[in-house]
């Protein structure tokens, strides 16, 4: 049979063609997506045509496995130089997606060096996984192309002035140090678009209140581990349980969002129970009648003070505010028989519905030691809002009080 002519040698295997190895490189990348990185490296073998394809794939998995190794000295240098090889050799095409996990502490050295090369290729998606105490470089928070953050281990969280996260949708944040007691907030703050946030904490981390202010928040997920949260604060519209990861706060704080949000879950949802919670506070907004509280005073067995600080109705003057009826629960929830001492109502107008929800509190809790009832400054004199006010303290001051030794005070 007539040899063939015009035929590359290299991709004629015995009688048969290397179709593959004719492939455009786009294709080639495509199929080597599917392989991981240290397969990937090794197709630079097989012939002077697959030499440098691998240096134009999008996706970069480099994991060390160092511990369970039997020369660890020759495994350590290989792995050394094989990220080196993956990372700056890679021809200056774009990483997409990239996994790096470090668990030797000799190679933390290289850690900082790796991550920077990392970030400058345009990545999308970066997971991040170290045991050795690490400074995350700036240069991760002041990414315009991340999409995805995943970090995980000792990394010392060090925001930088000015840092901005503008295309990141999700983050997730484990066994991470944190510099200064605001940095979850503040980095919040820094991701205008993100949806989701995972943070699972321990007792060292460094952060005792934790505050998530996140407008365009889906999914948010916080796992406690070895220890009680001083206290939360959730302000962001969500559809999902976000309350699930707090169970063991000792301080709550919800937003009238939130709290809005939270009223139409629960109607297909259980709520978690908040076994250890002492202080709740809560905003208000828009529309909201107070038919969640009595659900969530019913998960707060231990709860000893309830704080409304913006008030029971949103208003906009002396004569426009928000009208809603109090529907008192069949049953009383157990922390107002055995536990609440405290409760602070701010901004109060007088409504109706905010008379009879402040005549339940006072019937209702049992052991309560004091009310203070701070009524909204109008900056007007008119009497039909004075006469408002003092028709609505007269009711309240003639409530039968369910605890003899409560003090009531009305400013």
């Amino acid at each position: 049979m007539p040899k063939s002519k015009g035929k590359d040698k290299s991709l004629i295997v015995g009688d048969t063609v290397d179709r593959i190895s004719k492939l455009p490189d786009e294709l080639l990348c495509r199929i080597l997506t599917y392989l991981q990185t240290k397969e990937v490296v090794a197709t630079s073998i097989l012939s002077k045509r697959w030499e440098h394809v691998w240096t134009t794939t999008h996706n970069l998995d480099c994991s060390d496995q160092l511990q369970f190794c039997k020369d660890y000295e020759a495994e350590l240098r290989m792995f050394i130089e094989y990220v080196d090889n993956v990372i700056f050799y890679h021809g200056g095409s774009k990483i997409e997606k990239c996994s790096l996990s470090c668990y030797s502490q000799d190679v933390s050295a290289h850690l900082y060096a790796w991550i920077c090369a990392i970030v400058c290729s345009g990545v999308q998606e970066f997971t991040l996984q170290s045991t050795s105490f690490t400074d995350l470089p700036w240069s991760v928070l002041t990414c315009k192309t991340l999409v995805v953050l995943k970090i995980k281990g000792r990394f010392v969280l060090n925001l930088p002035s000015g840092f901005c996260l503008p295309n990141l949708k999700a983050l997730h944040l484990e066994s991470v140090i944190y510099v200064d007691n605001t940095y979850v907030e503040m980095l919040c703050l820094g991701c205008p678009f993100l949806e989701e946030l995972d943070i699972e904490r321990n007792d060292w981390d460094g952060m005792q209140n934790l505050s998530i202010s996140v407008p365009l928040l889906k999914r948010l997920s916080i796992c406690l581990s070895g220890f009680y949260l001083e206290g939360a604060h959730v302000f962001c519209k969500c559809e999902n349980e976000i309350l699930q990861g707090l169970q063991n706060v000792r301080l709550l704080a919800l937003s009238g969002d939130t709290i809005t949000s939270l009223s139409n879950f629960i109607r297909d949802h259980d709520l978690p129970k908040f076994k250890h919670l002492l202080r709740l506070e809560l905003g208000t907004a828009a529309n909201i009648d107070w038919s969640l509280l009595p659900r969530l005073l019913e998960n707060t067995n231990n709860l000893e003070v309830l704080v409304f600080p913006k008030g029971l109705v949103v208003h906009k003057n002396h004569r426009e505010f928000q009208h809603f009826s109090w529907l008192p629960p069949e049953s009383v929830p157990d922390c107002l028989i055995f536990q609440l001492k405290i409760v602070q109502i701010r901004h109060f107008v007088g409504a109706l519905g905010e008379v009879d929800l402040v005549k339940y509190l006072l019937e209702s809790s049992k052991v309560l030691e004091r009310m203070a009832i701070h009524c909204h400054d109008f900056n007007s004199k008119e009497r039909k809002i004075n006469c408002r006010l003092e028709f609505a303290r007269n009711l309240i001051s003639n409530v039968h009080r369910g605890s003899e030794t409560c003090e009531v005070e009305i400013v």
